[in-house]
């Protein structure tokens, strides 16, 4: 009986550290969760309050200055295209024409075309009067929304990264993207390509 007792006692006293280490390691589980989740949602809202700060200063309304920034995009993206290639090989396992067809080759078509119809697609166009108006001139004028935000895919990690960033460039915004966790090469290289051509923020 006592034998039997102490085998019990044993048991419940191994069960109880068991489950007190659960808890313990449960807690500092969730702890490290938290405060990565709030470190994570610092750096977003510290990376939103600078885009803010600089689409209000207007640097983005230039025209010329988003032809620039395309033009210097455009130039890297050239001065990168074997980095590129590699990263989605990489990622996603995709032959070198697949993956200069389907991503590389339609980003540099979309930014050349781009480029070359900036100006006329952001010029104010005349549009027929409201009698309500009368006399007067009406115009459509393209003012860009401010700061978006891009969360893109995994399966074509650098077409659908670099078409949004490059349409939100022409229109004036200011973007923060986010590049799909499941191709971490074509990340890392999608954010380089954006430190060395744009501003901080």
């Amino acid at each position: 009986f006592k034998f039997i007792f102490f085998v019990i006692f044993i048991n419940l006293k191994i069960n109880f550290v068991n489950f007190y280490l659960k808890i313990t390691i449960e807690t500092k589980i969730i702890n490290l969760v938290w405060f990565i989740k709030h470190k994570e949602m610092s750096s977003v809202v510290n990376i939103y309050e600078k885009q803010r700060l600089f689409y209000d200063s207007s640097k983005t309304k230039d025209i010329a200055f988003r032809k620039r920034s395309l033009i210097e995009l455009k130039n890297t993206l050239l001065n990168r295209e074997e980095d590129i290639l590699f990263a989605i090989k990489k990622d996603l396992g995709k032959h070198y024409y697949e993956s200069y067809l389907t991503e590389y080759f339609m980003i540099i078509s979309e930014i050349k075309k781009t480029i070359k119809n900036i100006s006329g697609w952001t010029r104010p166009k005349r549009v027929k009067s409201s009698i309500l108006n009368f006399p007067s001139k009406d115009y459509l004028l393209c003012d860009p929304y401010g700061c978006t935000l891009q969360i893109s895919p995994w399966n074509y990690p650098f077409q659908l990264s670099m078409a949004t960033l490059i349409g939100s460039i022409a229109a004036g915004n200011t973007i923060i993207l986010k590049p799909s966790e499941y191709a971490p090469k074509t990340s890392e290289i999608i954010s380089e390509i954006i430190s060395s051509v744009f501003e901080d923020g």
